[in-house]
């Protein structure tokens, strides 16, 4: 399974790189929307992990992009990772995001809403 990541701060972004690959995902982690986009453009993913708030582009504006482009990928499963609450963010699914963690996080919250999105 390939995992984009998608995370501003460098250690929560390497430790949850390092975990996905020792668990046999292949990972592309990147700190921001607008790196992700370009990430996107270039491979196919399984599944998106995207942090919500992060300079040049947030996750939200990023995420809607993604769901805006043309072919398959655009139905990919995005999974929020942030430290809002949904409720401070209604428009989240309006987004296209699909699933959502509170940070922080669990990493086996993390995993198993990834495989719950497994074909």
């Amino acid at each position: 399974m390939q995992v984009l990541l998608v995370e501003d701060e460098i250690v929560t972004r390497e430790s949850a790189r390092i975990t996905l690959e020792s668990l046999g995902y292949g990972v592309t982690a990147v700190g921001d929307g607008d790196e992700a986009l370009k990430a996107f453009a270039q491979q196919d993913f399984d599944v998106v992990v995207m942090d919500i708030k992060m300079p040049v582009m947030d996750g939200l504006e990023a995420t809607r992009r993604i769901r805006s482009s043309q072919g398959g990928q655009s139905a990919v499963p995005i999974i929020a990772l942030t430290g809002f609450s949904p409720r401070e963010l209604p428009n989240i699914q309006d987004a296209g995001i699909n699933a959502f963690i509170e940070k922080p996080f669990e990493f086996n919250n993390l995993i198993k809403t990834i495989r719950s999105f497994a074909a």
